[in-house]
């Protein structure tokens, strides 16, 4: 993502929580009836940020049951340059450089919880960064099966220590 387009959404960016939900009037209910709908953005500390939209149903004057999207690592709520609410989603899909991680975390309205997943992001990346993956065909015998699940196990163990301390590093000014 590009350095422009963060500091679009920076600009624009809506604070949507349960506590100060961002209120869209005239949303589209149905066919010919509008209505309004309510949007905010909930946090788990182990899973994560997700989108919680509710509408208001018309006959009843009662909210509708809230639907909720899966959970992203970060989301941030911004308004876009159609002037409509936007969400930018960040995961561990998504590859941020330090550049854009330190620019996230030091010019948007985050929490530690957020600010922490950004970090575990960017360990995770600059570790996978050197790992390389050999695809060969499995031992035919018993003692061979055995001696690679034991490398697999010892790399996996190396890789997530390396990842913990990478994380660690980052995350102990927080």
């Amino acid at each position: 993502m590009e350095l422009s387009k963060l500091q679009f959404i920076k600009d624009n960016q809506v604070k949507a929580t349960k506590d100060n939900m961002y209120i869209i009037k005239d949303y589209p209910y149905g066919f010919n009836k509008k209505t309004i709908r309510r949007s905010y953005i909930e946090t788990n500390e182990k899973r994560g940020d997700r989108i919680i939209h509710q509408t208001l149903n018309p006959k009843t004057k009662e909210f509708n049951k809230p639907k909720k999207s899966t959970y992203s690592e970060v989301i941030i709520a911004y308004i876009n340059e159609n002037n409509k609410l936007d969400f930018l989603r960040l995961s561990n899909y998504d590859e941020l450089n330090n550049e854009q991680s330190e620019f996230i975390k030091n010019n948007f309205n985050l929490s530690n919880n957020q600010k922490k997943q950004i970090n575990n992001m960017t360990a995770f990346h600059k570790v996978m960064k050197n790992v390389t993956w050999t695809v060969k065909p499995a031992s035919i015998n018993k003692e061979e099966r055995e001696n690679d699940k034991k490398n697999h196990d010892k790399n996996i163990n190396k890789l997530v220590k390396h990842l913990n301390y990478e994380a660690h590093v980052l995350n102990k000014n927080l």
